[in-house]
């Protein structure tokens, strides 16, 4: 399905995100206080609702990713036939998009009164009001999966690129013509200085030496420099950086070795896997880096005694699903261990601490050296 990115975004193709957060807790707050039973067990409502977590949509290269992870909790109040009160809890514990789409996710219930016709309501939305919850709540994830594809939204988007090429194209053409009457001026006076040169009569004293050329100034170059049509690097211009970023991060990994355990553990990491898109443009003198990888790496560490002596040894591998421009402040790094034996368990401890902190610092590094590439 198509999504509209920004202004900035040409057909909505590099990585932009918006955050959803406050949408999504109103819509799933507002889902839950209209949901219902009725039934032969009695009628029941949901109301208090509280909604943690976190959600957003992003769009890259045209289409949209919806992304959503939430911990549902509410009351609800219900009324048996015989007309008994009853009150309880209910809560999800893993509402996210995974969960939805495979409609399998848990509905916890709990009664806060004890009788036959508590427990029997209880029961009866437990079971068949799960259900039904789950099928209600499944309008939010159809909501936000479209949240960035309205026809209107659509419409209005292309609009606006109409509008940004329009005053693109009218600059481009105001800055030719300048360049164009500053080039006849140009042509004008020089013409006019060889004439007034062919008229002058022969000089008769030795000629002077002629004047030190003044220094030209230096201009200080943008942050960013684009391509020589680019004028000041004004206008968005990008550079792929896929193979470039694949290939130096690969050797900047191969050629790191982590150092742990006060110096007693050397781990070297071996065979990566680079994946994902990266780029560098240029808009307004300014670099943007847009970048989406994921990784994958072995590592294999061996433990010595101050003397040399060998202690034990430890491999595994190393995962980062979401290496991306958006996610530096908060790089995941899940470390698997082949063996747990306790002389190895060590190690292993000290790779998801100690190794994972300076993985996060060579990333780090490695996106710095793509700013000067």
């Amino acid at each position: 399905m198509s999504a509209a990115g920004s202004v900035w975004n040409k057909n909505s193709w590099h990585w932009e995100e918006k955050n959803y957060g406050k949408w999504a807790e109103e819509h799933i707050g507002s889902l839950l206080t209209s949901f219902t039973l009725d039934g032969p067990h009695g009628t029941i409502r949901l109301h208090n609702p509280t909604v943690n977590g976190e959600a957003s949509v992003s769009v890259r290269k045209g289409k949209r990713i919806a992304a959503y992870e939430y911990k549902l909790d509410c009351q609800w109040s219900g009324e048996a036939p015989s007309g008994e009160a009853v009150n309880g809890t209910l809560a999800v514990p893993d509402f996210s998009v995974e969960s939805v789409q495979d409609d399998d996710y848990e509905v916890r219930v709990n009664v806060q009164t004890s009788s036959d016709a508590a427990t029997a309501l209880k029961e009866y939305l437990r079971k068949d009001g799960a259900k039904k919850l789950r099928a209600h709540l499944r309008q939010f994830h159809d909501a936000i999966n479209t949240a960035e594809s309205e026809p209107d939204r659509l419409e209005a988007d292309k609009k606006r690129r109409e509008e940004e090429l329009a005053r693109m194209q009218a600059a481009q053409q105001t800055t030719g013509e300048a360049k164009l009457k500053m080039l006849e001026q140009t042509k004008a006076e020089e013409a006019r200085k060889r004439e007034a040169k062919a008229q002058q009569p022969p000089a008769q004293a030795p000629a002077q030496a002629p004047a030190a050329e003044a220094p030209q100034r230096i201009e200080a170059q943008p942050e960013g420099k684009g391509s020589v049509w680019n004028v000041n690097s004004w206008q968005w211009e990008e550079r792929p950086m896929t193979q470039w970023a694949e290939k130096h991060l690969t050797h900047k990994l191969q050629d790191t070795q982590l150092t742990l355990l006060d110096g007693s553990t050397s781990v070297s990491l071996l065979d990566p896997k680079i994946k994902g898109d990266a780029s560098s443009s240029i808009r307004k003198g300014k670099k943007l880096l847009v970048f989406d990888l994921s990784l994958t790496v072995a590592w294999s560490a061996t433990r010595r005694e101050p003397n040399g002596d060998f202690m034990a040894d430890a491999k595994g591998r190393i995962e980062v699903p979401d290496f991306s421009s958006e996610s530096l402040g908060d790089i995941q790094v899940k470390v698997t261990c082949d063996q747990k034996e306790a002389p190895r368990e060590i190690i292993n401890q000290a790779m998801r601490k100690e190794g994972v902190d300076q993985l996060k610092t060579i990333l780090l590094s490695f996106v710095d050296e793509m700013r000067q590439a």
